[in-house]
């Protein structure tokens, strides 16, 4: 294997933020570690497993210098590897935290890594005050709405205001999606809407939660909501919920368990009403 093919499937070795751009030095080091192509595969499982305990690109790449030549398992993989946990990565860290986050995984609101999670939901709350406060259709909206959605504004999302998300960056949506009213999403543990998903006035959808013996320690989950779905008025969807396609969410709705495709639920807790046809 030569210092080509160590770029990998992608083409290029893979990149991160300012400070953790790879060395020319280093680029040198992988293609002379990696000249025969394999890499045993026990080193290739420790790697893997120091990749999850370790949470710093170096320790990540040291890994990658210290598997030999030996055995079955390609060396590119090992930059893919790294090439997606760059992925996971900010010049801030912020992307690591939701990773967690979203993951489930305990995270104190208290703690030095949750810090760029307050900045980025004081940033919100402003966008949200300019878009709550800017004429409807008016061209003050729609640069309040690119700001709240940092310039990546979801394509054919319908919404009357006020709307109220705490975490804009964290919620994925499908096509032509519309949001009446009083709509609040707590997002931070991540939620996804799919095509043509209609929102009633005063729909809540929430990802977060509290430990029990902990309050300042979140545990989220994230919410799915696949095509099609209809969300009455005032339901409520609560953390982990997966509602399936074409499903509908009678108003009041308290939904804290899975929705299957083609159903009607309703009531506290929501149980299914009726089934449709698919």
């Amino acid at each position: 294997m030569n210092a080509v093919s160590i770029r990998g499937r992608t083409g290029r070795i893979p990149q991160s933020g300012r400070s953790g751009e790879i060395s020319n030095g280093f680029r040198k080091r992988v293609a002379l570690e990696t000249d025969r192509s394999k890499v045993p595969i026990v080193s290739f499982l420790r790697f893997i497993i120091m990749f999850h305990k370790k949470s710093t690109r170096r320790r990540i790449i040291s890994a990658v210098l210290l598997c030999r030549l030996r055995g079955s398992i390609r060396a590119d993989l090992m930059c893919f590897v790294i090439n997606r946990y760059d992925q996971t990565q900010k010049e801030d860290g912020s992307m690591d935290i939701y990773t967690k986050l979203k993951n489930g995984e305990p995270v104190d609101m208290r703690s030095e890594e949750y810090r760029p999670v307050i900045a980025e939901l004081h940033r919100a709350n402003k966008a949200l005050f300019h878009l709550n406060h800017a004429e409807p259709g008016s061209e003050e909206q729609r640069r309040a709405l690119e700001e709240l959605f940092d310039g990546k504004v979801p394509e054919g999302l319908g919404f009357f205001t006020p709307l109220q998300i705490d975490f804009p960056k964290q919620i994925t949506f499908g096509k032509h999606v519309f949001i009446n009213h009083s709509f609040t999403a707590m997002s931070v543990g991540g939620i996804e809407i799919g095509d043509n998903v209609q929102i009633g006035p005063r729909v809540t959808i929430v990802t977060t939660n509290h430990d029990l013996e902990n309050r300042s320690v979140l545990r989220c989950r994230p919410v799915i909501i696949e095509d099609g779905v209809w969300i009455g008025a005032c339901a409520s969807i609560m953390p982990g919920v997966h509602i399936g396609e074409n499903a509908v969410i009678a108003g009041g709705a308290v939904v804290v368990k899975d929705v299957p495709a083609n159903t009607v639920v309703g009531g506290n807790p929501a149980a299914v009403i009726k089934t449709l046809a698919s």
